[in-house]
């Protein structure tokens, strides 16, 4: 399948750059392609019927073809494309996974989530992983004191076979006699596990935890688990995706992603009469008494609630976690907070549901407490931040969504400001939304945020064919019509940032709809040379340019040739500042200038942030860099509006 060579989830050209592995004795042996050898199974050992299904066909059967060693995000770990089997993400894109190591004999899996691929649509299915190492957010933040799995030794699983990592099938999706979907997402868990085992074989306890389609994930990976490490304990944490669903629609897309055969056979309840997966997760418990499980949603979680009226999925939620503690008291305990947010454990970590915080209530879990209890919150005004929630626009004929997030002292006689967030090619909002962290500053500054979806994952801007034909700008444009009747909008401080494809549309919007937009912060992205021919904005427009030296995919001249143009058509001063920013990770390799060009019309600048050595991703989303972009993104455009510098 032929890939996009803008596309910033293609990793074929860091994969290039990659040299040997690192110099441990657990590197040499990923490399070299040594396989966990399993113990025999017999009717005693848990999940020995999905073994003789074959769920455990591909173990040992994977290796990474390069390693890197580079990212203080710890080593990526990368395999070869081949269409016929192996790792893979279902567009045909290349799959990695990481570690990072700790400083215990614990074991973190995380299991990433990111949209399903069905027969009729992939629109919201995450098509790539997100370049770059274990994340340090949430449960995975090794310097997080509060965090209790802060010194695990860490493995992290991206998304990107579109089928809950429950698929083992391909397909031709458009009858042209090319297969052009692939669904490898048991090749993708197994390959992963091989290289945890290789890096870490004796761990102490495991704590398998995923968000959203990984929290699913962690079900079809937990018998894997229990193959290669037969006998430590596992906590298994699943957050918000808990398979509750309408009647059919699992059982379906599990038949098109070939998935089906890795349920076991003699359970016929593991799929419900009503859809649920409530069955299955109760069929884990019972075949493994090493096993502890608990799950975290919101009660009408919009995200995984589609089709479903949201007090139905509520009634059925509740009723799931209920019969699942009735059956399993001792093992099984839910975290259940109002509202219809998306996910915790790398976003809303230090939420409170109830009286507990939820990174204490997964201490008080994996710790063995007896303070370990269910949680579900009485029905109260929301307490755990601002709300989270997937929406749609009719416009032009297409159906769009987009995840609107509201800081939790909005008060509707306060005008916001609002901020455009926008996604990479490939990409989903959710996907970017949990990467960018600016929900967090949304919530302490008190602004709303918007992260809209692109069609098929692409946004169409001015010269980039790839992007599309839809009309984006018109959609931002009546995004702000609709925003600006339901809430309190400042009209005047109307500002947009993105990343790769997503910064190219924060521009174009700069030049297309500058009597609107106040400021932009395009990250990793570029103007094209018929978007600079063409650009003619009404007013001066100040605008943050962030970009790395290094970028394999947008040349960083390319991005001077950004900063040129804006330096002349607002009229700043043609010889910046330049400060050298603090250099907290001085191993990674990279490190920050701020360029500052000053005294613009109606006080306007421009600023660059140039990344010596960094390449093409969001600074700070990965533990790779030595800025948080979502700050540097907000303490720039806050202090413009529509009539230039903001004067207090």
């Amino acid at each position: 399948m032929k890939r996009s060579t803008l596309s910033i989830y293609i990793l074929l050209a860091t994969t290039l750059a990659l040299t040997a592995c690192g110099d441990s004795e657990n590197s040499q042996d990923i490399e070299q392609g040594v396989a966990p050898v399993p113990p025999p199974v017999d009717s005693s050992t848990p999940f020995a019927e999905l073994y003789n299904q074959g769920i455990d066909r591909y173990l040992g059967a994977f290796f990474p073809s390069a390693s890197d060693t580079s990212n203080t995000g710890g080593t990526l770990h990368y395999f070869d494309v081949d269409p016929e089997q192996g790792p893979m993400c279902f567009t045909g894109n290349q799959f990695y996974m990481a570690t990072r190591d700790g400083s215990t004999d614990e074991l973190l899996i995380f299991v990433e989530g990111g949209g399903a691929c069905s027969a009729t649509s992939c629109e919201i299915a995450v098509e790539s992983p997100f370049p770059g190492g274990v994340p340090t957010r949430g449960i995975m933040n090794p310097n997080d004191t509060m965090n209790a799995t802060a010194d695990y030794n860490m493995a992290y699983i991206p998304y990107c076979d579109g089928s809950f990592f429950s698929g083992d099938a391909n397909h031709d999706s458009n009858d042209d006699g090319e297969t052009d979907r692939f669904f490898r997402g048991i090749q993708n868990l197994s390959a992963s596990l091989d290289v945890i085992f290789n890096a870490y074989p004796a761990p102490n306890k495991i704590v398998l935890a995923g968000n959203s389609a990984g929290g699913l994930g962690t079900h079809f990976a937990l018998p894997l688990v229990r193959k290669l490490y037969p006998l430590t304990p596992i906590e298994l944490i699943n957050d918000s995706g808990i398979g509750i669903a309408t009647e059919g629609s699992l059982s379906a897309a599990f038949d098109y992603w070939g998935a089906s055969p890795f349920f076991p056979e003699s359970c016929e309840t593991c799929i419900g009469e009503d859809g649920n997966l409530t069955g299955y997760h109760s069929y884990q418990l019972n075949q493994d008494d090493n096993l502890r499980m608990s799950f975290l949603s919101t009660k009408q979680d919009s995200t995984v609630s589609a089709g479903m009226p949201p007090e139905e999925f509520e009634s059925q939620l509740l009723g799931a976690v209920a019969a699942l503690e009735d059956a399993h008291p001792d093992r099984f305990r839910s975290l259940i907070a109002n509202g219809d947010g998306h996910t915790f454990l790398q976003r809303n970590y230090a939420a409170s549901v109830g009286d507990v915080t939820v990174s204490q209530w997964i201490a008080n879990f994996i710790t063995g407490s007896n303070n370990w209890a269910t949680v579900i919150e009485n029905d109260a005004p929301d307490n755990n931040g601002g709300t989270q929630q997937m929406l749609t626009l009719l416009y032009d004929g297409l159906e769009r969504s987009y995840l609107l997030t509201v800081p939790s002292e909005y008060s509707e006689n306060i005008p916001v400001p609002l901020l455009f967030s926008l996604h990479p090619l490939g990409a989903t909002a959710e996907q970017f939304f949990n990467v960018t962290q600016l929900d967090i500053i949304a919530e302490r500054e008190k602004f709303i945020l918007v992260t809209p979806q692109g069609v098929r994952g692409a946004w169409a801007t001015t010269g980039f064919p790839p992007g599309g034909d839809a009309d984006d700008i018109g959609f931002i444009n009546a995004l702000i019509d609709k925003l600006s009747t339901s809430y309190n909008i400042d009209a005047n401080r109307i500002y947009a940032t993105g990343f790769s494809n997503g910064a190219f549309l924060s521009i174009d919007l700069a030049c297309n709809l500058s009597d609107r937009i106040a400021a932009v912060a395009p990250v990793a992205g570029v103007m094209t040379s018929t978007l600079m021919q063409s650009c003619m904005p009404k007013r001066p427009v100040p605008i943050l340019q962030t970009h790395g030296t290094n970028d394999p995919l947008l040349p960083y001249e390319s991005a001077e040739r950004v900063i040129d143009y804006w330096v002349s058509f607002n009229q700043t001063s043609s010889t910046p500042e330049i400060i050298d920013l603090p250099d907290p990770y001085p191993s990674n390799g990279t490190s920050v200038q701020r360029f500052t060009y000053a005294n613009g019309a109606s006080g306007v600048t421009v600023q660059h942030l140039r990344i010596e050595g960094g390449e093409h991703d969001w600074p700070g989303a990965v533990g790779d860099s030595d800025i948080n972009m979502a700050e540097e993104v907000w303490g720039f455009l806050k202090r413009y509006d529509l009539n230039g510098v903001i004067n207090h």
